[in-house]
């Protein structure tokens, strides 16, 4: 990738964290999870997965990891004070959450990490953004979400059509 290509896309991906992050600390946490009738695809939640999971996206597609990691660092000083567990540590979905919502008690460390496994499950599967909230409701639990990760475990519908798209 050319140089000025490079910094266009370090810049893209800047603004949509920044563009997430203001998202997170005013109109989204302002909302009780749950407690309002708005539909889920428009609670509060679904739409910080959707923020982050569309960030990431682009982060992995640019090879631009090190934005989530250097704006980690630049807000908390380095990542002691993020501690996550050894499967977090290479969920770049645990970056993103934790990039733009950094680590207080806003988003408890146990819905981050069901947060992050539910983004990545759904990255494996190719969900488009418009799709993920519904793709979460689909796959139910997530009590073993990780091991369907750690094994690489499709939903059936996956696996039928990727054979499809090879024949």
């Amino acid at each position: 990738m050319a140089k000025s290509s490079k910094f266009k896309a370090r810049s893209s991906v800047e603004q949509r964290l920044t563009k997430c992050q203001r998202g997170w600390n005013t109109e989204l946490w302002g909302k009780k999870n749950g407690a309002t009738k708005e539909s889920p695809y428009d609670r509060p939640y679904s739409r910080l997965k959707r923020g982050v999971y569309v960030l990431v996206r682009e982060c992995l597609e640019r090879d631009l990891l090190d934005v989530l990691k250097e704006s980690i660092e630049f807000q908390f000083g380095n990542k002691s004070k993020v501690k996550p567990s050894k499967d977090n540590d290479t969920n770049p979905f645990y970056w993103g959450l934790t990039a733009v919502c950094g680590v207080e008690d806003k988003l408890p460390r146990t819905s981050k990490s069901r947060f992050a496994q539910e983004l990545q499950y759904a990255n494996m599967h190719e969900v488009p953004p418009e799709f993920l909230v519904g793709f979460i409701y689909q796959i139910g639990s997530s009590k073993d979400l990780q091991h369907k990760i750690d094994n690489v475990e499709m939903q059936h519908w996956f696996a039928k059509r990727q054979k499809s798209a090879a024949a």
